[in-house]
């Protein structure tokens, strides 16, 4: 049911009860105007959310602190915003913000929570200054319970919520886009918006801010925060196993992993994944101690060459113990198939490593995950997207924060060729499914592992794994087109060469083949650094011979809008400039698109029917709709 029909039908029904309640808190709450002289005394349940945010030191450590004495203090947390760097507001002349929420369940009083929270802040070194300035920690109470609370220090809701997009994105977060309580009813109805908070962060700009100068979302990771919309990362598969499905055995030494490593590496690869058991079905399976033995050595070598500077290095394991001492030797992600199920153990240790966790959709184990009762799915989005979501709940539930997790549906586990189909062209599906019980984790990054896959197999009739990187690369391509933010591949090269294709059919819309001869014929044409040959046609106006004028506009902009918003794993950095030549506008764009691992430079002309008013010179952007686009061609 939606917010605006649930809301509507409650209403009349609710008009004495919500009366009740709204006089109660207020006698509640006038017992506290002098909170030191008197006794706050509470012993039910309920249920509140708490906004975090640091912009002083160590920011995360601050969030993991106050995180770690909020449950410390009777503050169970059950949810978590995902994570937002953004610019700050009301006083500009400080560091940028990192900004989440939690939900969580409470016996304290709200009072009582305020002072909790302050104490916290206290801890963490805050202390009085500069209103809105800078500070280690800030903790606000956004609601609690279904009540408004009104006294001289505090009042619930916040009321600064509506007029900040950095409150109320992760405040979405927390929310699927049905309705899961009658407490988070009455949260939308203070929103004072027929539609609830929905409406109203829509109103603000909703998913549409997010992304822009001002407030991205993030993922910490090694040493900085990822943030992934912005372009697909590759992972590169590196299998010390001897029995693996597609090159088990091809590693027989230190040494030899590390060369290959390099390789994946010079080859653009993003994320090094590195397995020392195999998960292949009916695939045995080895002690912690042998899984060690196996993984230590290499993991230690390929940490220490130079050039995985700057590069991610995961672990492909679903042991605790070994994700423990593997995060201790320097590995910056954990990815575990089997999301937490093969070892009761996982989430607790997860929760105090400080790395993203991968969680896999499967079904049993790698011995069971194919018989036929694990093949069974009345919907296969729907129902990997309820189950998947119960483990990430789950994890969440431990200490995970959803700023933490990547998902995985899976592709090859438990799963028949017709299911892993479906999951490629399925990922909205996946995610919108996810987003009806947390928007938080709707949002997540999503990882995909088709590569040479036995139902790749199947469909190509490529009996050997070695023969399917076409396959592979098809299936990557759909993946990549349909949301996925991270593809796992054992042939680096090859995939990140295909994303050229996709690159081109995002900006030209011609066909593939089309678009990939073009490029190479413009790539060989061309034998200048595209950057300094543009800066310098920029700064002396010789884009073509005749063009003498000096340009109208010359601005360095960000492009994510309209004509290619819906490509969300790509970012488009362009310059350029507008000349008018004979009473007509030119526009001369270079394009810059960083695609899975791979930069591409492109420089074009468009003439166009528009007036100079049409520029954002606020956003330092440009808004072309196809309508207005005479001519396009290459230079």
């Amino acid at each position: 049911m939606s917010i605006l029909k649930y809301l509507g039908a409650r209403r009349r029904g609710n008009q004495l009860c919500a009366a009740r309640n709204y006089l109660k808190v207020l006698g509640f709450s006038s017992l506290h105007t002098a909170p030191n002289s008197s006794v706050e005394l509470h012993t039910q349940d309920e249920e509140v959310v708490i906004a975090l945010g640091s912009n002083v030191g160590d920011r995360l450590h601050n969030f993991k602190e106050a995180l770690t004495l909020m449950r410390k203090s009777g503050i169970h947390i059950t949810r978590h915003a995902s994570l937002y760097e953004t610019a700050p507001a009301y006083v500009t002349d400080q560091p940028r913000f990192l900004n989440s929420a939690v939900r969580a369940v409470t016996k304290l009083g709200p009072h009582a929570l305020l002072s909790v929270l302050k104490g916290i802040e206290k801890d963490l070194g805050r202390t009085d200054g500069i209103r809105y300035g800078p500070r280690p920690i800030d903790l606000d109470i956004l609601f609690y319970g279904k009540f408004r609370v009104g006294s001289d220090i505090l009042t619930v809701p916040h009321e600064r919520i509506w007029e900040r997009p950095f409150v109320m994105a992760p405040l979405m977060d927390l929310l699927g886009t049905t309705i899961d309580n009658d407490t988070v009813v009455s949260w939308h109805s203070f929103s004072g918006h027929s539609g609830g908070l929905a409406s109203l962060w829509e109103k603000l700009g909703g998913e549409s801010l997010i992304g822009e100068e001002g407030m991205h979302r993030v993922m910490p990771v090694g040493n900085g925060l990822l943030d992934w919309s912005r372009r697909t990362l590759v992972m590169g598969i590196l299998n010390l196993t001897p029995d693996s499905f597609s090159d088990g055995g091809n590693i027989q030494s230190v040494e030899s992993a590390v060369s290959q490593a390099r390789l994946m590496i010079s080859e653009g690869a993003d994320i090094i994944d590195i397995g020392a058991q195999s998960t292949r079905p009916m695939a045995s399976r080895i002690s912690v101690e042998e899984e060690l033995g196996r993984l230590i050595p290499v993991l230690e070598a390929v940490m220490s060459i130079p050039e995985v500077e700057g590069k991610l290095i995961s672990v492909d394991t679903f042991y605790s113990e070994v994700a423990l001492e593997a995060v201790r030797r320097g590995a910056h992600l954990i990815n575990d198939v089997s999301a937490g199920k093969l070892d009761t153990n996982m989430f607790k240790v997860m929760a105090d490593l400080d790395v993203p966790y991968v969680a896999m959709h499967m079904r049993g184990d790698p011995c069971t995950m194919q018989n036929s009762e694990n093949l069974k799915y009345d919907n296969v989005c729907k129902d990997i997207s309820s189950e998947l979501y119960s483990r990430v709940k789950e994890a969440e539930m431990s200490g995970i924060p959803a700023w933490r997790i990547i998902m995985d549906p899976g592709i090859g586990f438990s799963k028949k060729t017709e299911d892993n189909l479906e999951i490629l062209t399925g990922i909205p599906d996946i995610r919108s499914e996810i987003s009806k019980r947390s928007l938080a984790i709707s949002h997540a990054p999503i990882l995909i592992g088709p590569s040479r896959k036995k139902f790749l197999g199947d469909i190509c009739s490529r009996p050997s794994a070695i023969e399917r990187d076409p396959a592979t690369i098809a299936s990557v391509t759909a993946g990549v087109l349909c949301g996925a933010n991270i593809v796992r591949v054992h042939n680096v090269k090859d995939n990140i060469d295909a994303g050229f294709g996709i690159w081109l059919h995002a900006t030209m819309g011609k066909t593939v083949h089309q678009e990939t001869s073009l490029l190479h014929s413009w790539q060989h044409a061309s034998n200048l650094d595209m950057r300094t040959g543009f800066d310098s046609i920029r700064q002396k106006q010789l884009i073509m011979p005749s063009w003498n004028s000096p340009p109208i506009a010359s601005l360095k902009c960000n492009l994510d809008a309209t004509t290619f918003r819906q490509h969300n794993h790509l970012i488009w950095d362009f310059d350029f400039c507008l000349f008018d030549r004979d009473g007509s506008l030119f526009l001369c764009v270079l394009f810059e698109s960083h695609f899975l691992a791979a930069k591409l430079y492109k420089l074009f002309l468009v003439e166009v029917t528009m007036p100079i008013q049409t520029f954002d010179n606020k956003h330092r952007t440009i808004i072309i709709p196809p309508s207005q686009i005479k001519r396009f061609e290459f230079v």
